[in-house]
């Protein structure tokens, strides 16, 4: 009779990653399979899934134990917890600036597409522009900066809340978070900020141009 393979996630068996989950050794197992392959956004949501499974059934049984035997039996220890993310945030939001960032962010990437095509139209455009552009886009700079922050705020609170979940080194939950929408927001926003400082530049680049000429 044939025996029947087992089930694998990343390149690794059910056994070896249940085996590393409880034994704290996710960080260590995630280095192996970093080792032996790149890891495929959708492997590691099938890893997170399922390691997401273990610790609901894990955490079903701890506080059943802790209700039957107590905290110190089963060796938890009740005022040790960890703070949320929430509690870490102290309630940051981004409510009071968010609408106008918006607006701004989408003014700035609709100015750099109709430069761009101007450009390749080779369309004649004002001197006064370039210097006109620079000063407005600085003056909405601030509300880049707040973007960036924010959103790396909460790139950096998914980590902490990977660290404390599954109980992972930093260097693992940091490669779990950059599959998430956060970390994807973040780098947006700094891919974003980079242009619009290098726009600047070049307005003020051909700003120069034009008085020179």
């Amino acid at each position: 009779m044939k025996k029947t393979e087992e089930k694998k996630i990343c390149g690794k068996t059910i056994k070896e990653i249940r085996k590393a989950f409880f034994k704290n050794e996710l960080g260590k197992l995630l280095a192996k399979i970093q080792i032996e392959k790149d890891i495929e956004k959708e492997d590691l949501k099938e890893l997170n899934d399922y390691l997401e499974t273990l610790k609901s059934k894990n955490d079903e049984i701890v506080n059943e134990a802790i209700r039957l035997f107590g905290g110190e039996v089963v060796g938890v220890k009740l005022d040790t917890k960890p703070p949320t993310v929430e509690e870490l945030r102290g309630g940051a939001s981004d409510k009071e600036w968010r609408e106008r960032a918006d607006k701004a962010m989408e003014w700035m990437q609709k100015t750099m597409n109709g430069i761009r095509a101007k450009i390749s139209k080779r369309e004649k455009i004002a001197g006064t522009f370039w210097l006109d552009t620079a000063i407005t886009f600085l003056s909405y700079q601030d509300l880049i900066d707040k973007d960036v922050v924010y959103k790396n705020q909460l790139y950096h609170n998914k980590i902490i809340e990977i660290m404390n979940k599954y109980h992972l080194t930093r260097k693992a939950s940091e490669d779990f978070a950059k599959s998430t929408i956060e970390y994807t927001a973040y780098k947006n926003a700094s891919y974003f900020k980079s242009r619009i400082e290098e726009f600047i530049l070049l307005c003020k680049k051909y700003d120069a141009h034009n008085e020179e000429a």
